[in-house]
């Protein structure tokens, strides 16, 4: 089931179909501060329980800021803490190559697909 996307200019929020105790939201455009401001509140709001896990579907973002780099951060945290894990999935190329530039990938969790996230919350 699709939830109305949330929009700014060009970058839009979807949220899609809860499977199994992940939910998943797929980002599109350009994730810039605008933007990630959009991100945190909506990622904010689904916080609690059944909301542990969440999967955030970048294989259309265009365009990484910091801000959304730090929200990334600040919800892998939030999630760690409430048990359980934030999962950038199928990151686009510029996505992916920013945050290893930046160093950080050893503190997100960047997997090719959601059937991986999946397979290792049931593990």
């Amino acid at each position: 089931m699709l939830r109305p996307a949330e929009k700014h200019s060009d970058f839009s929020i979807a949220e899609l179909q809860q499977r199994g105790p992940v939910k998943l939201l797929a980002l599109h455009g350009r994730l810039d501060g605008r933007a990630a401001q959009l991100l945190q509140q909506r990622c904010t709001q689904m916080r609690g329980p059944g909301f542990e896990h969440v999967a955030l579907d970048l294989s259309q973002v265009t365009f990484l800021a910091s801000s959304g780099l730090g929200v990334f951060l600040a919800e892998t945290e939030a999630r760690q803490e409430a048990g359980g894990a934030l999962y950038l999935v199928a990151p686009s190329q510029v996505v992916a190559t920013v945050i290893r530039l930046l160093n950080v990938d050893r503190f997100l969790t960047m997997v090719p697909s959601l059937d991986v996230v999946l397979s290792s919350i049931s593990a």
